[in-house]
């Protein structure tokens, strides 16, 4: 939780500094099995909102997440899906596995309208048809 939450502050303040980043990264990587999915969702984020691009920190991210997604928050996984969009980063198994773990909370109406369009907007990114994900968010958002 520490160096996710480093992370999230740099980006929330952007202040980026480079070095640090560097060794936020390569202890991430190392302990990437003490991540939960807000160290995830967070570290995430604020990769995409500073734009630093580190595909083996993104590669270790997106493997570990892809062990743990249903323990992910809706704001969890629509933060992950926007931030891998914005990052260009293409991993779609991974996206298709966001979206899976995405539909049920959307059908249960825990998801709020940011989330939903957030989680479009990233699929929308990178031309990735889910139909069902697609279909969950058409529905919730016509209530």
């Amino acid at each position: 939780m520490g160096l996710s939450n480093i992370a999230w502050s740099i980006a929330f303040l952007f202040l980026p500094n480079p070095p640090l980043q560097d060794a936020i990264a390569s202890q991430a990587i190392q302990n990437i099995f003490d991540f939960n999915g807000q160290d995830i969702s967070n570290m995430v984020w604020s990769c995409a909102t500073m734009s630093w691009k580190d595909d083996p920190l993104m590669h270790a991210l997106s493997r570990r997440a892809s062990l743990i997604l249903s323990t992910f928050s809706p704001q969890g996984l629509a933060n992950t899906a926007w931030a891998m969009a914005r990052l260009e980063n293409a991993d779609t198994p991974f996206l298709n596995a966001i979206a899976s773990a995405s539909i049920p909370s959307i059908g249960a109406g825990q998801w709020d309208p940011q989330n939903l369009a957030n989680t479009a907007w990233a699929f929308a990114r990178f031309c990735v048809s889910h139909k069902p994900l697609l279909a969950a968010i058409s529905s919730e958002s016509q209530r």
